[in-house]
């Protein structure tokens, strides 16, 4: 397998005195040999070791070649720029075996180092997952691995059985780091340093017994986890490090395909609400640990709301229009991709019905084809995933019964989500007030619009001039037909009881009409 002259130098920076460019450095070498005395054939992708006594006889044989050159003459280096050579110059007192079976170990190096690599591509493609991925790994590293997500929680973990350090195996059983570990941790220079930084460091903390490898992973610049190598079993080598930040960038590319690492800006937000969204928090305790450890706060009462961006506009917007406009409608709060929908949850009190931002937000969802769904007032965020099922009701039964709004209020349509949940268990005609029926009865015969007339009345608290500006009627002719609608039903409309079950009606009935 090929190496490269960066490798070979690498291998022997500290045994050189020298290295002398004149030639190609990005060839890659296939081949070393020992330098006899007798050879007359050289060749550019094979790497020459010997003595610079056994060089000077050949030296009108080469051209463009790369030698390992044990200078045990004294040899001067700088007359031969024109021969294209590249050398490494070591000195007179290295052993030639020695130094040819390091440059041999190379390529035996390399040709493990690329059955790794292939077996580590391989694994990505299996389906398995990260937690598939990381198993193999692991066992190439001869190391156990732990992958945790930039705030700390333990994403996916090797064979257990191999991690002897006692501070991980408790962050392991809780599923996420203590929060003096994260504090501890974020103090350290080499982590705060690999913030800016993409390669592979070192970490050794004082509470753990174990030195660290860690490699960033990264999704469009951004740092979304970190891979640990735990130095359990063996020591790591340079080749580790290539191959855990190769591990690295396969995970990128593996949680590009989960929505909440591609799109969220807070992760630690985002990952607390997608565990209260699939039950993973079952503790108030256990909640108000995560939001401390990852510095959220929120306010007493709250709303969420979830925009449904399935038809969103988003031809000859610029990138990340819609965060950046969501963001001024609600600015202390974080978005959440979750299921097609962006969920937010904000400060009732700061963003309701009565506020003019929130007519304002209407109008921006409007212009850019966008639908809302809010739910009720609550103060428990353990309970969010009621809430957030109340946004979808919103929505789903918003379209419905009033597709021309932006956003649609949980509390305006909670009747009609508490009827789809027995509609089909029960015959709710049998709850028609027999008033309405009579007067549907009447309208199909007469092609008349009484039931539609009272709803009306009735909506606009039997206001006449307002409930027959609605129906785009003259006042008498309004009050003719309340008069008619008195004749045909007997109902006192001055009773609160009887309004009510009137209303209750009709809600049923636009109900199983539309749905």
């Amino acid at each position: 397998m090929s190496v490269s002259f960066n490798n070979i130098s690498k291998q022997f920076f500290k045994n050189s005195i020298n290295i002398h460019l004149n030639g190609e450095t990005n060839i890659l070498f296939n081949d070393a040999k020992l330098l006899a005395s007798n050879q007359s054939v050289f060749f550019k992708d094979t790497i020459y070791v010997g003595n610079t006594s056994t060089f000077a006889k050949l030296l009108t044989n080469f051209k463009e070649n790369t030698f390992v050159l044990i200078n045990d003459n004294k040899m001067c280096f700088s007359n031969l720029t024109s021969y294209g050579l590249n050398i490494i110059e070591l000195k007179s007192s290295e052993d030639i075996f020695e130094i040819f079976n390091k440059t041999s170990d190379l390529f035996k190096e390399n040709t493990i180092e690329n059955q790794n690599t292939s077996v580590l591509l391989k694994s990505a493609f299996s389906g398995k997952g990260i937690d598939g991925i990381i198993e193999v790994a692991a066992s190439l590293l001869n190391n156990p691995l732990i992958f945790v997500d930039s705030n700390y929680k333990v994403l996916a973990h090797s064979d257990i059985k191999y991690i002897t350090d006692p501070l991980w195996l408790e962050n392991l059983k809780n599923r996420y780091c203590t929060y003096d570990f994260i504090a501890g941790a974020k103090k350290l220079k080499s982590v705060q340093k690999s913030i800016k930084e993409d390669h592979v460091f070192e970490v050794m903390t004082n509470s753990s017994t174990c030195l660290a490898l860690l490699s960033r992973v990264v999704i469009d610049g951004k740092h979304i986890g970190t891979i640990i190598l735990l130095a359990c079993r063996k020591s790591y080598s340079i080749a580790d490090k290539d191959l855990l930040s190769l591990t690295s960038k396969i995970f990128g590319e593996e949680m590009k395909k989960n929505n909440l690492y591609r799109n969220a800006d807070n992760l630690a937000y985002s990952e607390l609400i997608y565990d209260v969204l699939n039950d993973k928090i079952s503790s108030s305790k256990v909640l108000k640990d995560r939001m401390k450890s990852a510095d959220i706060i929120l306010s007493e009462t709250l709303a969420s709301f979830a925009i449904d961006i399935s038809k969103y506009k988003f031809i000859k917007k610029y990138h990340n229009y819609l965060n950046d406009n969501l963001s001024l409608y609600f600015p202390i709060s974080n978005t959440v991709y979750y299921k097609d929908c962006v969920i937010i949850i904000c400060d009732y009190d700061k963003f309701n019905v009565t506020t003019k931002k929130f007519d304002d937000f209407k109008i921006f969802l409007k212009d850019n084809a966008l639908k809302a769904g809010m739910s009720k007032c609550f103060t428990d965020v353990l309970s969010f995933k009621k809430y957030y099922k109340q946004c979808l009701s919103a929505l789903k039964i918003g379209e419905v019964i009033a597709p021309e709004n932006s956003c649609t209020l949980y509390s305006d349509i909670q009747f009609y989500d508490l009827i789809s949940l027995t509609c089909n268990q029960i015959d709710y005609r049998e709850f028609y007030h027999p008033s309405l029926v009579k007067l549907m009865q009447y309208d199909n015969k007469n092609n008349s619009d009484l039931f539609n007339t009272l709803y009306i009345y009735l909506k606009n608290n039997q206001h006449l001039l307002k409930s027959s500006s609605e129906l785009f009627i003259h006042r008498n002719t309004m009050s003719y037909r309340i008069k008619k609608i008195f004749q045909l039903v007997d109902i006192d409309l001055s009773c609160s009881e009887t309004v009510f079950n009137l209303m209750l009606s009709y809600k049923i009935i636009a109900y199983l009409k539309l749905f």
